[in-house]
C-alpha cells in the first residue's frame, strides 16, 4: 500500500518514492515534508534492522526553484 504521507513522485502514471541499486538508495518526494517523512521512515526501518545511514556520504538535490530559504532535513541515531 502506498504511503501518501511521503508524497511520492508521479512519473508516467506511477508513484515512485525510491530507487535502489546495491547499497545505494535514492529517496524521492514532491515536498520537503514528504522527504522528511521518508527520512523518518528510513530511520525507523534502519534502527529496527540495526543499520545506520552514513550521513557523511549523504546528499540532497532539489530540482525545483525555491524562493524561500530551505529548512534542514534530519536523520539522527542516538548513541
Amino acid at each position: 500500500m502506498l504511503d501518501q504521507s511521503c508524497y511520492p513522485l508521479l512519473l508516467h502514471h506511477t508513484h515512485v518514492s525510491n530507487l535502489t541499486f546495491a547499497d545505494d538508495l535514492v529517496l524521492l518526494a514532491e515536498s520537503h515534508c514528504g522527504l522528511q517523512n521518508t527520512l523518518n521512515k528510513l530511520q525507523n526501518f534502519s534502527l529496527n534492522c540495526k543499520l545506520t545511514v552514513n550521513t557523511t556520504q549523504t546528499k540532497v538535490l532539489s530540482l525545483i526553484h525555491i524562493s524561500e530559504p530551505t529548512r534542514p532535513l534530519y536523520i539522527s541515531y542516538a548513541v
